[in-house]
């Protein structure tokens, strides 16, 4: 393994620490808008001109919304 694969292996595994403390430590419902939780769950959020948008999470997972 090259010291770049390591570190994006050690990287990656350190941000999900972070997202699975950050889980541990948010209420069950969130009526608030809370910066730290938005930073460490969404990779980006794309809006489109049809009224759409889509959030990407850093997990990989991602939800088309109509606005």
């Amino acid at each position: 393994m090259s010291i770049s694969e390591r570190e994006d292996k050690v990287n990656k595994e350190r941000e999900l620490r972070l997202f699975f403390e950050t889980l541990e430590n948010i209420p069950q419902l969130i009526d608030t808008w809370d910066e730290n939780l938005w930073i460490t769950l969404v990779e980006k959020m794309e809006v489109s001109h049809d009224k759409m948008c889509t959030v990407f999470f850093k997990n990989g997972v991602s939800v088309e919304v109509g606005i």
